[in-house]
């Protein structure tokens, strides 16, 4: 018979292994979600400012 515990215990998904994950990738995400808003006002801007 073989013990599959010490592979089952690897691909279960740890919910500490989960939290590093989303701790790296939220302030990725975030920072591109600023960016693209700013890069959106500043042309918002640019087209408010101009005189028709």
């Amino acid at each position: 018979m073989i013990d599959s515990t010490h592979t089952k215990t690897k691909l279960e998904p740890s919910p500490r292994r989960i939290l590093d994950v989303i701790n790296e990738i939220m302030p990725k995400i975030a920072k591109a979600k600023t960016d693209a808003l700013k890069a959106e006002a500043q042309d918002a801007t640019v087209k408010l400012e101009t005189k028709p």
